[in-house]
């Protein structure tokens, strides 16, 4: 009896150990690569989703539909907004810090089917951080 209890003992270290290793190893992982964006999935959409994966188009149910716009890596979009003409988003992105100008966020612009992805308005110092653009809707 005292031996089957040190086998199951011994078992259920090794099974643990496992799984911790299993744990360290997704963790450590680096991420799957994002998808890349399908022209038009911007023009498709019904909702747009701002996450630190970029901005990713909605149908009506909320399921995502892919990336609209191929972003840099290790930045993070925020508070799209739709132009009064429904052509275009404006969104707020950090990006990573900036050697010249530190670290802070851009107004940027893109057209909903993925082209024309510019900067409207860049952060000129560190620590200078635009948000939640919006059009004003007098024109």
């Amino acid at each position: 009896m005292g031996d089957r209890l040190r086998t199951d003992g011994i078992v259920r270290l090794h099974a643990a150990a496992a799984i911790v290793a299993a744990a360290v190893i997704a963790c450590a992982s680096p991420p799957p690569p994002s998808p890349k964006p399908s022209p038009g999935v911007g023009l498709q959409a019904t909702f747009v989703l701002a996450n630190p994966g970029g901005l990713v188009g909605l149908d009506a149910q909320g399921n995502a539909l892919g990336p609209i716009v191929d972003l840099p890596p290790k930045s993070a979009p925020s508070s799209p907004a739709l132009d009064p003409s429904r052509t275009k988003l404006v969104f707020a992105l950090l990006p990573q810090s900036d050697p010249v100008r530190g670290f802070g966020s851009d107004i940027q612009a893109v057209n909903l089917d993925g082209t024309g992805h510019r900067t409207l308005l860049q952060h000129e110092k560190d620590n200078v951080f635009y948000s939640t653009p919006r059009f004003d809707t007098t024109g």
